[in-house]
């Protein structure tokens, strides 16, 4: 990790550790747990294009407005960090929750406690489960972007993390459809360098991914965004093959 990385990694978890207070009175005896996942739980945290994402577990889950009110505070805290905050809960029983199929194994493999009462944890994701999670909205949503953006003369700078996610989007989802698991960018890269998937552009790939390392702009993999649509249909073949 560089170092400016390892430095707003350090400041990340200072301002989670500063909400701990937050959520114990938001919620008081009803708090199980409240956690860090994605990259600062699993690793490849960027100084510019990660969220902080952490995990609120409580017996009745989080209503809108509390949510909104952390966020707030966060913003409070660090006007910089406080707007990358990304807020993932569920009440006991998981019956209710923001944490989908990749989200709860993220939490069950991943998940670095800040405070804990009490460890609750769900059923794992079957491979049927996290497939037809797949197929469903982040695949939708991957589509959605890709098409945007291949109408899009120009990218414009509040679209640099979403663009830059899109072409990211490929290793990442072919990586948890045969791993059946979530990880780092560099985790997923390596693991379909050495297993490759049939029509996916690795070169395009690798170049975003040291794009993000480097905390760069994208424009320069602009001119690639039609290449996107490929790499959908890449992924949308694997979904055809069995494991």
């Amino acid at each position: 990790m560089f170092q400016l990385d390892q430095d707003f990694q350090e400041q990340a978890f200072t301002l989670i550790q500063s909400l701990t207070l937050y959520w114990q009175e938001a919620l008081g005896g009803d708090l199980l747990g409240y956690y860090t996942l994605g990259s600062l739980a699993h690793g490849g945290f960027n100084r510019r294009y990660s969220d902080i994402d952490i995990a609120v577990i409580s017996e009745n889950g989080l209503s809108d407005e509390l949510i909104k009110d952390a966020r707030h505070r966060a913003v409070q805290l660090s006007s910089t960090l406080g707007p990358k905050l990304s807020v993932f809960w569920s009440n006991r029983n998981f019956s209710a929750s923001r944490l989908r199929a990749l989200d709860r194994i993220d939490y069950i493999d991943h998940a670095k406690a800040i405070y804990e009462k009490e460890r609750v944890t769900p059923t794992r994701p079957t491979q049927a489960e996290i497939h037809e999670y797949l197929r469903g909205d982040p695949l939708t949503s991957w589509q959605q972007t890709a098409a945007y953006f291949a109408s899009e003369e120009k990218l414009k700078p509040d679209d640099h993390k979403k663009y830059l996610r899109a072409h990211l989007y490929a290793a990442r989802f072919a990586y948890s459809w045969r791993s059946l698991n979530i990880a780092s960018n560099d985790t997923a890269v390596t693991f379909l360098i050495d297993n490759p998937v049939k029509g996916l552009d690795m070169d395009l790939i690798c170049r975003a991914l040291e794009c993000r390392h480097n905390a760069y702009d994208p424009d320069g993999l602009f001119s690639d965004r039609i290449k996107i649509l490929k790499q959908i249909a890449a992924c949308k073949s694997l979904t055809s093959l069995r494991l």
